[in-house]
């Protein structure tokens, strides 16, 4: 569990002509004594899971792990379709907001879509031409499962959503 997954938190760098992507900044990170400890994680928006509403809430190690696949999800959604989110290019109908709305800053962005991201990753995703059929599949599966607004039926590990 990190508990603070935002784009901050990722470094990525070239090695042996491939590009990797690594977590930093443990601050929150925490190592359970047992499955009957709590803490509070940081909230910082957009990239926090629906649930994530308010800073003084207590989790317990499995809610936290949810709140990370939601947070890992919106990275890369954002690392997706940022040129989108930022109106460079446009968005897909449908959204309720137009490519002029979405122009500067894509935290905003995905705060006003933020509400129906689940519902709407294959709009995005059809907008991709570059994308073959099965690839479109797995990615609106991914984005589905890791940017479902309910925990209960939110995938609770991010190894198993890879």
């Amino acid at each position: 569990m990190h508990g603070d997954i935002k784009p901050e938190n990722i470094v990525v760098s070239e090695r042996n002509n491939r590009f990797e992507a690594r977590v930093i900044d443990f601050g929150y990170s925490s190592r359970y004594a047992g499955l009957e400890h709590s803490l509070k994680l940081p909230l910082t928006r957009p990239w926090n899971a629906p649930e994530h509403n308010r800073l003084s809430r207590l989790w317990t190690f499995d809610e936290a792990k949810k709140t990370d696949v939601y947070s890992f999800g919106m990275v890369c959604f954002w690392l997706m379709f940022e040129p989108r989110l930022a109106g460079i290019k446009p968005v897909p109908l449908g959204l309720g907001i137009s490519s002029e709305r979405t122009r500067g800053s894509t935290r905003d962005t995905l705060s006003k879509i933020k509400n129906i991201l689940s519902s709407s990753t294959s709009l995005f995703l059809d907008f991709e031409t570059s994308l073959d059929r099965d690839h479109r599949q797995s990615l609106d599966t991914f984005f589905k499962t890791s940017l479902d607004g309910n925990p209960r039926t939110r995938e609770g590990n991010i190894k198993d959503l890879v």
